[in-house]
């Protein structure tokens, strides 16, 4: 191995991910040190590092809270009524107030 060749690609490396955050760099290096038994190319390392930043930023990102729903109005009593009465009001709106025996007798 010679290496001066070596240190001349790390150097180059180095130049490469001078912009990269060393958090997401460090994420990117491990993986890829996990996945391939080559040295590294820039746009492998870039690529990675960018999938890194990406999951980092999501889980980093502030939590909103959930939109508080409008409260619904509070229903009115119930107000009671007869039997006929109840029945009145079911044909008002067109109900029938027993299906099983409207309209036969009792």
């Amino acid at each position: 191995m010679d290496l001066e060749a070596h240190a001349g690609q790390l150097a180059f490396l180095a130049v490469d991910l001078a912009d990269i955050d060393p958090r997401d760099l460090d994420v990117a290096i491990r993986q890829h040190v996990r996945q391939s038994v080559f040295m590294p190319k820039a746009c492998e390392l870039i690529e990675l590092a960018d999938n890194a930043r990406a999951e980092r930023e999501f889980l980093e990102r502030p939590i909103v809270p959930a939109v508080e729903y409008a409260k619904r109005p509070e229903p009115e009593p119930l107000v009671p009524c007869t039997a006929e009465q109840a029945a009145e009001i079911m044909r008002e709106f067109g109900l029938k107030s027993n299906p099983l025996t409207e309209g036969h007798p009792k």
